[in-house]
């Protein structure tokens, strides 16, 4: 009894202990910084503002800077070092803009590093404003200790409070008087700033807000501006520049960005109040997520509640404002495809299905790559005797195929990586031994080509190194390599291949390219009765007289290489195309027109050439399709497609060499 009487008291104990320390825990949270009340003698009043005012004008220094650099008074290094990983304000680059989420990492600063941040600023820039107490010699005479500087982030202020021992005399009566704290507020709503940007940054990677929201502007533009997908019976090709598409695109956003409003924060507000639109929201919807009876008396701003609102779980106090914003003079990265150079054709555009677009049936889905900065601004009115403070700091906007991603998409899908002088000089000791293998003219391997270039790749970093040469023993090229990256990618290129890619894990590494072979091309029309029974006549060449052309679109599959050609071949263009040496998987599209009207064509998935289908060939015959009767109307045309995306059809007019 005796030992379960102690074991009793022993949980009592606990239960008080545990009891006890949230209950610490608790206040903590609750009571951040206790309301302190020091008394200032009147002989030294001047000092203690003095000093006060010194603390206000070094902490207001590094608070404003701070808010124009994301939370950071100095940018760290390894944000600095890597160009992609900030917004460049001004050209100088003198105001840099940290992203608070960078290739699948959150980068907010914590309340704590920026209140050790201040600390230590407010540390360093005292002693020159303060200069020793000699403004006020010689009526007083101060002996300082270095003071301990603590600031706090409380909800409506920033708290600086200094331990600061100073032994002041009174020079006239030899009085001595000792402070031991100076507490000062700075009125800034710092602490509710970091709160919002926070929310707003994690919302949107929760959420990919900003990315649905430019895809929802891309799909409701004009396809004449900038096209997505879509199936139009009209003649004419239909042709876009990616350089052009990308300038619009920047203009729309730079007018369509600042209208995103945030919940929780001081916006303009809808035409109608918030619970009418979201009794829209609870409308039946049809099965692709349409409403299917809207009301007559829909507000004239419902559009932008549904894709330009923020629903953020946020209730800030009033006065602060939040915006979103876009510069075009920040850039922005866009790839399109499919796509042939700075061109993007509507003939040559597939959907899911494997369709094309087409001069009089366009049938075009593009799949965008998009990566721009935002400026997300954050303004607190009342800050500074409502002089106003704003925090601002950058996000990115990364689409990858017409998606919101996350994760390690970024500037290098689209362009490759730029050269840095100073890290690609900086050599390490070791020697490496780096060959190029590929196929000959006869599909027979060798080990070392000569005269390829050779370049170095390490994460946004790209180096040139050489050539390879004979060096007396071996084609190759013996080099020493940048010392910064572990495991690199050894890149080889010349013209007549495609470009080779291989990682280094030792220090010798042989990278395998692939020979193209030049050949002629031709397109000869094969005609294909559809009425019962079907018949295929057989093929022959085009009629000039009727103005007969083909667009033919050419790419190997789960590579970049693709070819755009046109035939007959218009005067002053390439009569050629180039194939690997060894063959391989593509896709192959072509559009037949007759007077600018869309008559038949070719659509081929996974067509294999081989080795064996270009040895000792010069000329590729592609085979496309006339039907007949002659499609006039949607339907007939709409028969014509789907007979084009059968196997049977694209067995039969496989192309052939000769």
């Amino acid at each position: 009894m005796n030992k379960r009487g102690q074991v009793t008291v022993f949980i009592i104990i606990g239960v008080i202990l545990v009891l006890a320390a949230s209950l610490v825990i608790y206040t903590r949270e609750r009571v951040e910084v206790p309301e302190i009340e020091i008394i200032i003698p009147e002989e030294i009043s001047p000092i203690y503002e003095y000093v006060s005012s010194c603390v206000q004008q070094s902490a207001r220094e590094a608070i404003t800077r701070m808010g124009s650099q994301g939370g950071f008074i100095d940018i760290p290094r390894e944000v600095r070092r890597d160009r992609d990983s900030y917004l460049k304000i001004d050209p100088s680059g003198f105001v840099l803009m940290p992203y608070w989420y960078y290739r699948g990492r959150n980068r907010i600063p914590t309340l704590g590093f920026m209140e050790d941040a201040l600390e230590t600023y407010i540390d360093e820039q005292l002693p020159a404003c303060i200069n020793d107490f000699k403004a006020f010699e010689p009526a007083y005479d101060v002996v300082a200790e270095p003071p301990i500087i603590t600031v706090t982030m409380a909800e409506e202020d920033v708290i600086v409070n200094l331990d600061y021992e100073l032994l002041i005399t009174q020079e006239a009566t030899g009085k001595e008087i000792k402070l031991e704290r100076i507490l000062v507020k700075i009125p800034v709503r710092l602490k509710q700033i970091h709160r919002l940007g926070s929310k707003i940054t994690r919302y949107n990677n929760d959420f990919q807000f900003l990315e649905n929201f430019t895809i929802d502007i891309i799909a409701a533009m004009p396809s004449e501006m900038i096209p997505l997908s879509d199936l139009e019976f009209r003649c004419g090709e239909r042709r876009w520049r990616v350089s052009e598409l990308r300038r619009l695109l920047q203009q729309v956003l730079y007018y369509n960005v600042p209208r995103i409003r945030i919940k929780g924060t001081d916006f303009i507000p809808f035409d109608a109040p918030i619970d009418v639109y979201e009794d829209i929201a609870k409308l039946e919807k049809n099965d692709d997520g349409e409403i299917k009876d809207l009301p007559e008396d829909l507000p004239g701003d419902v559009y932008e509640y549904f894709h330009m609102y923020m629903p953020l779980d946020y209730e800030g106090p009033p006065g602060i404002k939040a915006k979103v914003l876009y510069q075009p003079a920040w850039g922005l990265a866009m790839g399109v495809s499919p796509s042939s150079g700075d061109i993007v054709s509507s003939k040559m555009a597939r959907g899911s299905s494997g369709f094309m677009s087409f001069l009089c049936v366009n049938i075009y889905h593009f799949t965008y790559n998009i990566l721009y900065p935002v400026e997300i601004r954050l303004k607190d009115e009342e800050a500074f005797n409502r002089q106003g403070f704003t925090f601002s700091f950058a996000l990115p906007v990364t689409i990858k195929e017409n998606e919101g991603v996350r994760g390690e998409f970024g500037p290098s899908e689209f362009e490759s990586p730029p050269s840095d002088i100073g890290f690609c000089q900086e050599l390490g000791a070791d020697v490496f031994d780096i060959r190029v293998s590929g196929l000959d003219e006869d599909n027979f391997p060798s080990l070392e080509l000569d005269e390829i270039n050779i370049s170095y790749e390490c994460f946004r970093q790209r180096c040139d190194l050489g050539k390879t040469t004979f060096d007396g023993i071996r084609y190759r090229l013996m080099t020493n390599l940048p010392a910064g990256c572990g495991n690199p990618f050894i890149i080889a290129k010349k013209t007549g291949y495609l470009e080779g890619k291989r990682q280094l894990t030792s220090d010798q590494v042989t990278v395998p390219i692939t020979k193209l072979k030049k050949m002629k091309y031709k397109v000869q029309k094969n005609i294909y009765s559809s009425l019962p029974p079907p018949v295929w006549e057989p093929p022959v060449e085009f009629n000039e007289e009727f103005n007969e052309s083909a667009a033919i679109f050419i790419r190997l599959r789960e590579t970049r290489f693709d070819q755009l050609l046109s035939y007959p071949v218009p005067p002053g263009f390439n009569d050629t195309i180039e194939l690997p040496i060894e063959g391989g998987t593509f896709d192959v599209d072509i559009s037949f027109t007759r007077l600018d009207d869309y008559i038949g064509g070719y659509i081929g998935d996974n067509v294999t050439i081989s080795f064996e289908d270009i040895r000792d060939k010069d000329t590729i015959i592609f085979n496309v399709m006339q039907y007949r009767p002659t499609p006039r109307k949607e339907e007939e045309k709409l028969d014509m497609v789907s007979f084009m995306l059968t196997k049977e059809f694209q067995k039969i007019l496989k192309p052939v060499f000769e």
